[in-house]
């Protein structure tokens, strides 16, 4: 069975750059194996990308990597007025610490002129002024409230994304009131819950990516089935030869690639990663709501 043969969200990691040092992410983790910086992914590949046949049903265009913060590249407006010429909706994820707020009055201007596609910020902010940089190292608030402000009361639609800590659970109430506020249309709540260690092989995998219909895309073109494979992705042996990059291969090839069309979903209960992450006690399953979605969701 096909892995997934038209996918209807594609997530881009459109650089290796990120202004903040979170500390959890793989910058902080796996040292080791950080990507060098300055390193794009090349507008030219991210259009074929989105033009292909497999992206024939693409309904959702998410700028979200494993390493980056999309508001680092320098020319992040070409992709989303690509991304909205070709009639796309757009998620974009930050820590929205970068950037003047000029910029974010621009990018909010464009969001709302054409809202009718439904394009949305969301705006990774886990805490308050005492509390987000916490988790958020190298971020300043009192400039991602500004920003975020200007993006807003230029029209841009944009959601509070909350990740919830043991540091920070006190102020999500007071954090909803000020999104409230300041004109945000969602406030989302990642709870903390406690994940089983006791990972053992089962065959009731229930594969998140899948179920999104979604592939990751690199900032070094290597098309991913999920963001679980991101990290030293290489040095599996089914992706030998690097066929799964976009500078070896076209979008099309790579997902009609026998390891996507047929071995994948064969080998999901063998494979470590599948098992950890989607399996019945896996980090992402474990965590998710009724709705099978990571974060909890209320309308402001």
């Amino acid at each position: 069975m096909h892995y997934c043969r038209y996918p209807r969200t594609l997530q881009f990691e459109i650089s290796s750059n990120c202004n903040a040092a979170c500390l959890y992410c793989q910058r902080q983790t796996d040292t080791a194996g950080l990507p060098p910086k300055n390193q794009f992914l090349p507008f030219e590949l991210f259009q074929n990308v989105i033009d292909s046949e497999a992206a024939k049903e693409l309904k959702i265009v998410e700028f979200n990597g494993t390493v980056d913060d999309p508001l680092m590249r320098p020319d992040l407006l070409d992709f989303i007025d690509f991304s909205i010429h070709r009639g796309k909706k757009i998620s974009l994820h930050t820590n929205a610490s970068i950037r003047t707020p000029e910029y974010w009055a621009r990018l909010g201007k464009r969001f709302s002129k054409y809202r009718q596609w439904n394009g949305v910020v969301k705006f990774n902010v886990d805490g308050l002024a005492d509390t987000n940089h916490i988790y958020r190292v190298n971020t300043r608030f009192d400039k991602i409230m500004e920003n975020a402000q200007a993006f807003l009361d230029a029209g841009g639609i944009g959601y509070w994304q909350f990740i919830e800590f043991e540091w920070n659970s006190h102020q999500i109430e007071e954090a909803r009131e000020l999104a409230k506020k300041m004109g945000f249309e969602r406030f989302n709540v990642r709870r903390s819950k406690p994940i089983s260690k006791d990972i053992v092989p089962t065959k009731e995998i229930s594969c998140y990516y899948g179920r999104q219909k979604m592939y990751l895309i690199k900032y070094d073109g290597s098309v991913l089935p999920c963001c679980f494979y991101s990290t030293r992705h290489t040095a599996y042996p089914f992706f030998e030869g690097a066929w799964n990059n976009l500078h070896n291969n076209s979008f099309d090839d790579i997902i009609n690639h026998k390891f996507y069309a047929e071995e994948l979903t064969r080998q999901h209960t063998s494979l470590e990663r599948c098992v950890k992450n989607c399996g019945k006690r896996g980090t992402i399953n474990s965590r998710l709501n009724e709705n099978n979605q990571v974060y909890d969701s209320y309308e402001l």
